[in-house]
């Protein structure tokens, strides 16, 4: 195969997206804005020796066939043993309230990923082939067996604090397990559907490389080299170019213009669409879908450099979740964001990776990388320093209860308000998923019906990124399926 393409943005998904084009035989050319690739997932050095492992932290959805198809084992990329340090099987395993839950995402969990893996189903199957692949879906759903199928379809318009209610789960473990299923996204664990979510990101969990989701970046730059992808960082995509109905490249803001014939954008769908493309390419309708998208971000992160570790019933924590200690105080952090307000009781995802590898601190020190929701971009009176330490302030105050004395073991903090991720990372809304997992903004409706199977209407441009399905968190599919539908419309 011929022709030269373009992967804007260097993150999980646009690496993936690469190694598989180049594996086909096109030249492929990755342009970063940033100073360094990885995006969501790269490490972030923010005191001198102490490193935190990416925005997200949390690299256990990344799919192990992927790591087969991309050739990873071979680039030095291992897996760590059990569950993922901060994943919701971590959550699951070990408590009797939540075996009963822990069996029923096992049984399901193959059918969820066979469905996650995979386009989306066509809203009009055309030909055999479509209506075949509609079919076998389906009947993967139908193996389950009326009890499991039944439960599921219960289950997926659930509240997630609903759920979890009946199925017994005591009060601190349920708020652990929906404010991580939840964290980021624009709903509480009292709205209906946010069962699917957790029921959806416990299901694709599977083991986490060692070294986090940096060595699984690192894997892939490795992956890239030997195909001979090209990677440039420091160079920000600021048009794609369009020539003679269809793209014919793309002009970096540093006046460059890179030829190519076919273009993947791994950026969320507002930016991809709406900023990237000359105006008119779209069509009315498609435009108004897209200007619709909603990327309400409520998360921000805080990494702290620390002289001991936090500490759980008194030994060093690899993770915690923090609350208020039930599924009320949850929703009423989500209240607070629905309204524009910083929640006094924020929820906080912990991860301390120096706790159990060497490598993030220096020795005899000790990394959080702290996930903090509910923490609306909207923020009210808007995002200033002022706004950010009184985060920090907060973040402080719920981890000193938790372990009195931690905030004196605090040696630098770096906070990303969501203000910082979108203008720092290029969220549109700070939204970490590049939009919201809504029942009408997953499948064949992310970003949108004539959108969904990842070509746009400009014949050569396609999209790649998290809000393409399966959707956001670092799975690698996105940009897995959208160079397949590249090469196959090639």
């Amino acid at each position: 195969m011929s022709g030269r393409a373009v992967v804007v943005g260097a993150g999980v998904n646009g690496l993936v997206a690469a190694v598989r084009l180049a594996r086909s035989g096109r030249a492929v050319h990755v342009v970063e804005a940033r100073e360094r690739p990885g995006g969501l997932a790269a490490a972030v050095e923010f005191a001198p020796g102490y490193r935190a492992p990416g925005i997200l932290h949390d690299a256990s959805a990344f799919r192990p066939p992927l790591v087969r198809a991309l050739g990873l084992a071979s680039c030095g990329l291992e897996w760590a043993e059990g569950p993922a340090v901060g994943g919701l099987r971590e959550l699951l395993a070990g408590a009797e309230t939540t075996r009963g839950l822990a069996r029923f995402v096992d049984r399901v969990a193959p059918a969820l990923r066979r469905l996650l893996d995979r386009p989306p189903p066509p809203l009009q199957p055309c030909g055999v082939g479509e209506l075949w692949s509609l079919a076998t879906q389906g009947l993967v759903l139908r193996r389950l067996g009326a009890r499991d199928l039944r439960e599921l379809l219960r289950v997926l318009a659930m509240p997630a604090g609903d759920w979890l209610g009946d199925l017994g789960v005591e009060a601190r473990r349920a708020e652990a397990l929906a404010g991580s299923a939840l964290l980021g996204s624009f709903h509480g664990p009292r709205s209906p559907g946010s069962a699917a979510f957790l029921l959806l990101r416990a299901a694709a969990e599977s083991r986490a490389p060692v070294g986090g989701a940096p060595a699984l970046v690192e894997a892939l730059l490795r992956r890239c080299a030997e195909l001979g992808v090209e990677v440039s960082t420091g160079h920000r995509v600021a048009a794609v170019l369009v020539e003679g109905g269809r793209v014919a490249g793309v002009a970096t803001a540093d006046g460059d213009r890179l030829a190519a014939d076919a273009i993947l954008a791994t950026c969320d769908p507002r930016h991809a669409l709406l900023t990237l493309l000359p105006g008119g390419s779209l069509g009315i309708e498609t435009t108004r879908r897209v200007e619709g998208w909603r990327c309400r971000g409520t998360a921000a992160k805080v990494h702290l450099a620390l002289a001991r570790p936090l500490r759980d019933a008194g030994e060093p924590a690899p993770s915690v979740r923090l609350g208020g200690g039930s599924l009320e105080a949850l929703e009423r952090a989500f209240d607070a964001a629905k309204y524009g307000e910083m929640s006094e009781e924020p929820f906080l995802e912990v991860v301390q990776p120096s706790v159990r590898e060497p490598g993030w601190a220096p020795e005899g020190r000790h990394v959080a990388s702290i996930l903090v929701g509910w923490v609306p971009r909207a923020l009210r009176e808007g995002w200033d320093a002022a706004a950010g330490e009184r985060l920090l302030e907060r973040v402080l105050d719920r981890l000193e209860r938790h372990d009195p004395g931690i905030r004196d073991e605090v040696e630098a903090a770096d906070v990303w308000t969501p203000r910082d991720l979108e203008e720092r990372l290029g969220l549109t809304g700070g939204h970490l998923r590049h939009g919201e997992e809504g029942l009408d903004q997953l499948l064949f409706m992310r970003p949108a019906p004539e959108l969904a199977h990842y070509a746009t209407p400009v014949p050569g441009y396609f999209l790649g990124g998290s809000g393409s399905h399966p959707g956001g968190g670092i799975t690698g599919v996105p940009g897995w399926l959208a160079a397949g539908e590249l090469l196959r419309r090639s």
